[in-house]
């Protein structure tokens, strides 16, 4: 669920030009490329006993990069980028590893991974919307932004409590 949820409330290009929507969607697909490679190393870390670190502090590292963007705007949109690729993979393997974990049977298991996955897709589809009615609405970013933020640090307050499950 939290990978759904951080990757699909991404910042939509503004209308400026066409150029700038080019900028725009390239670096969104490269926070999905870097995203893969952290998917998978995920497992791994979680493997050798980091899941107490890494459920909580994956999705710090996208509100780093929220609050990055914030801050310095577009010129450190390379950066901004290298986080959320960062975040979202991590996110998708802790959140297998906490379905996983939390089972208590096959059965159970997989009803558990039906939930959140159906819940993670309910909300992925609203996070475009409430982004850009936020964006509408401030007139500005900040507010979009800071609702990004406050979805990580949920994420991450719920990654400290999920793992010592």
């Amino acid at each position: 669920m939290p990978s759904y949820c951080g990757g699909s409330t991404r910042a939509p290009p503004r209308r400026t030009s066409p150029k700038a929507a080019q900028t725009a969607g390239g670096f969104v697909s490269l926070i999905s490329v870097i995203a893969i490679p952290f998917g998978l190393i995920a497992p791994t870390l979680l493997g050798r006993g980091a899941s107490r670190a890494l459920a909580p502090a994956a999705p710090l590292l996208a509100v780093i990069g929220v609050a990055v963007l914030f801050l310095a705007g577009s010129p450190a949109a390379l950066l901004v980028t290298i986080l959320l690729g960062f975040a979202q993979g991590l996110r998708l393997g802790v959140s297998y590893d906490q379905i996983i974990k939390y089972g208590r049977s096959p059965a159970h298991t997989a009803s558990v991974s039906a939930v959140t996955s159906a819940v993670g897709v309910a909300l992925a589809a609203l996070g475009p919307f409430a982004f850009g009615l936020g964006l509408e609405t401030a007139g500005s970013a900040a507010i979009p932004l800071l609702g990004l933020a406050l979805v990580g640090a949920s994420q991450s307050a719920i990654g400290l409590r999920t793992s010592r499950l």
